[in-house]
């Protein structure tokens, strides 16, 4: 967000970058590259830290760095690479939560299958031809899951004739209506 000529004035360790962990916290002066190689003689890599623009917006980078030495050896700077990571950082994080809420939701079905006292099934619409079926189906139907997943007996025709209009109301809606429950 500077001017070239804006950067150049500034020194490395100049409070006015704002640098900070990812996640806001301060940045400890000698995690920062510059300190790390210059200490150490050896490069680093992936060192993660922020900076925050003048307008409050903060950009997360990636530096890696290798150190420059003079004709006797004698550490004589470095060379760095600082790329902006922002939007990555973001979509990985995002990309966690949403696998997160997925588990959640996979374990929250799991132990509602698990549990179950009576029948979950999945039909083809409009035609009332199951695809899958499980829990107590032959306690309380009558009849094996198979005999209905195979076309020995629709499933339609075990309703009893005074509450198929309703079943097949409820269906309808379940089919028209987003978020309706039967």
């Amino acid at each position: 967000g500077l001017a070239r000529d804006e950067i150049s004035s500034r020194t490395y360790g100049d409070p006015k970058w704002k640098i900070t962990t990812y996640e806001g916290q301060p940045f400890p002066e000698a995690d920062l590259p510059f300190v790390r190689v210059r200490a150490s003689g050896q490069p680093c890599h992936h060192v993660c830290h922020a900076i925050e623009h003048h307008d409050g917006r903060r950009v997360l980078l990636s530096v890696n760095a290798a150190p420059l030495f003079d004709d006797h050896g004698v550490f004589d700077g470095l060379v760095a690479t600082v790329e902006d990571v922002t939007e990555r950082v973001r979509a990985e994080q995002a990309l966690r939560e949403r696998t997160e809420q997925l588990e959640r939701s996979e374990s929250r079905y799991r132990f509602y299958m698990e549990n179950l006292q009576g029948i979950a099934y999945q039909v083809e619409v409009g035609r009332f031809l199951p695809h899958f079926f499980h829990g107590a189906v032959e306690a309380i139907t009558g009849y094996l899951a198979a005999d209905f997943l195979e076309e020995r007996g629709r499933w339609n025709e075990r309703i009893h004739p005074d509450d198929l209009p309703t079943v097949m109301r409820e269906g309808q809606r379940l089919f028209t209506e987003p978020g309706h429950v039967a």
